[in-house]
């Protein structure tokens, strides 16, 4: 799996492989995004969701000490 993630002109992300395949499925994916060490904002970990249809949102994650965690694999 790629670590990129590409939006085509229709606006959607899909899974990875569909450069040439049109009818490829959408990419459900969960990213973290973290600066490690980070004191201001304690809770500086976030979590992108890009879910159906390529609608994202943004959680705030985290345990507060600005420690990066890993995120676990989402359930399909």
């Amino acid at each position: 799996m790629s670590s990129r993630i590409f939006f085509r002109p229709d606006g959607r992300a899909y899974k990875s492989g569909s450069a040439t395949t049109m009818t490829d499925e959408l990419l459900r994916a969960t990213v973290g995004v973290c600066i490690s060490g980070a004191k201001q904002p304690q809770k500086n970990q976030r979590e992108i969701q890009i879910m159906s249809g390529s609608r994202i949102s943004t959680a705030k994650t985290g345990d507060g000490t600005g420690t990066c965690l890993a995120l676990a694999n989402p359930s399909s």
